[in-house]
């Protein structure tokens, strides 16, 4: 459950950075932003739906979604460590570097033992189907809100 929460958080605020803060609103200038929004909705819509059902695919979504998240996050910690300006944004825009690392620390020790406490989920059905359908909700809602801007 707690890995589920990491992949979670550091898919969504890797992604909300993207679109809003420095990335695809600035055009598709650089490939980089757009290799990190895909593997933040890889991370958010694919492994952690997959993490509450089988374990290990999910383990190996979150590979696949961290590693095109963690170029990103790297070079948006060294713009914020070298300009620092004490700018109040500067926490938020490295906490999904952090989030990120938190991630790969997880998954390579859930994967090296999958009895790990960063799996455990609910027992009952509901529970766990709630928990597979939040991400693909929270991600149909934000489409269907932003329709006129993907067409």
């Amino acid at each position: 459950m707690r890995l589920y929460v990491v992949y979670l958080l550091a898919a969504f605020l890797s992604v909300w950075l993207v679109l809003f803060y420095r990335g695809l609103s600035a055009g598709l200038v650089n490939p980089l932003p757009l290799i990190a929004f895909v593997g933040g909705v890889l991370l958010s819509a694919g492994a952690a739906p997959v993490l509450v059902y089988r374990a290990r695919a999910g383990l190996w979504l979150g590979t696949l979604g961290y590693v095109l998240l963690l170029p990103y996050s790297a070079v948006l910690w060294a713009y914020v460590l070298v300009d620092w300006k004490g700018h109040w944004l500067s926490p938020v825009v490295l906490l999904p570097g952090v989030l990120v690392l938190v991630s790969s620390y997880a998954t390579a020790r859930s994967l090296h033992r999958p009895s790990t406490y960063w799996l455990r989920f609910p027992a009952a059905a509901w529970g766990k189907r709630g928990l597979a359908l939040l991400p693909l909700l929270l991600w149909g809602s934000y489409c269907l809100s932003t329709w006129a801007f993907w067409l």
